[in-house]
């Protein structure tokens, strides 16, 4: 299987500032755990992850620890304690708080016991929290934390400060598809740059995941030209995803849903109109390491010709925003915006990052 290359770490820098903008928008709201991450900080982040992304290759990634086994990393280690998914997992985070909401259709949670500790050789405190976990399994997606329901988790949640030498125990919890089994931890330790503290965690029996020897699909020339975008619903493939356009909604219905989705969203600025989309996309690739995708990936074009970012807000459940290994898929929403009646709206997918537009391809979205 494939190495990460360069252009696979700098995609790191944008999950950075990605989570980072995430933290700042759930500041405004109060969140607890928010108040740790400022908009100034990330971008010191994003500016190490680039230059991390120039180094070195690194070896694929070891088969995942045992349950109960305790891994290490260079500055942290961790090992898994009890997991809890299902009716059982729900059970308990409804007696943690009654407000906790049910997980998404198709989904549920799965509740994750970890003792963590720091192994760092600086006389000064780290955080240790559910940021640096992610979840995975056989579907080949990686779940984040924040990509779930908000949930009051079981006390003690895993959330600590620690000294060298300090450990901790708490819970933390994920929102999975029903369906995916063999599922791992991903330790991914936030703000320390480079992939060589990343460890694996089994959480049930067969966890991992596989890459493919050969590509899924062969890149195609659908959707090449600007002036000659992907039919909406048509499938493109390039040399990463195939991608496809599943619902589009603009005008007032779509600024209903911004308002759904958060009720401190701002409205589209004067003159302009948001356009909520749904976009599947599958990662065709033959990498041992995930691809990521989001709404920062696109941007759109109208009869105008001025090409629109993602507005600052935050989107619809489910959001596209996810890890993908090869063979995984992942469907969701991204907001956008643009000029209110403007037609002719394309979607445009650019790879981060990239000195190529080779991956650069065009969709239709009317």
């Amino acid at each position: 299987m494939g190495r990460r290359t360069p252009a696979d770490r700098l995609s790191d820098a944008r999950s950075g500032l990605e989570y980072a903008h995430i933290r700042a928008d759930q500041c405004r709201l109060g969140s607890k755990t928010s108040k740790k991450l400022a908009v100034g900080l990330a971008m010191v982040v994003l500016a190490a992850f680039v230059l991390a992304a120039c180094s070195g290759e690194d070896a694929p990634p070891p088969a995942p620890a045992a349950m109960g086994e305790d891994v290490r990393g260079a500055t942290w280690g961790a090992s898994v304690l009890e997991v809890v998914r299902g009716d059982a997992a729900l059970e308990i985070l409804t007696e943690a708080n009654s407000f906790n909401e049910p997980p998404a259709d198709g989904h549920e949670y799965v509740l994750v016991r970890l003792r963590g500790h720091n192994l760092s050789r600086e006389d000064t405190f780290g955080n240790m929290w559910e940021a640096d976990f992610k979840v995975t399994g056989n579907e080949n997606v990686l779940y984040f934390f924040y990509a779930r329901p908000s949930l009051v988790e079981p006390t003690p949640d895993f959330d600590f400060y620690l000294f060298p030498g300090g450990s901790g125990e708490g819970y933390m919890a994920f929102q999975v598809r029903v369906e995916d089994t063999g599922l791992m931890l991903r330790h991914e330790p936030f703000a320390i740059f480079g992939d060589e503290d990343i460890r694996y965690l089994a959480l049930e029996d067969g966890a991992g995941v596989t890459a493919p020897a050969e590509p899924l699909a062969a890149a195609t020339d659908v959707g090449v030209e600007l002036d000659s975008p992907a039919p909406l619903g048509t499938t493109i493939i390039n040399g990463l995803f195939e991608i496809t356009v599943l619902e589009v909604v603009r005008g007032d219905d779509a600024l209903a849903m911004a308002i759904e989705a958060n009720q401190f969203n701002n409205e589209p600025d004067e003159g302009m109109e948001f356009v909520q989309v749904r976009i599947r996309v599958r990662n065709v690739g033959t990498e041992d390491a995930p691809l990521d995708v989001d709404g920062f990936s696109f941007n759109t074009v109208g009869d105008r010709g001025e090409i629109w970012d993602v507005p600052p807000i935050v989107y619809p459940l489910p959001e596209l925003d996810t890890d993908l290994f090869p063979g995984g898929s992942f469907e969701g929403w991204v907001t956008f915006q643009a000029r209110a009646g403007e037609g002719s709206l394309v979607l445009i997918y650019e790879e981060f990052f990239s000195f190529s537009d080779d991956n650069t391809r065009y969709l239709a979205l009317e």
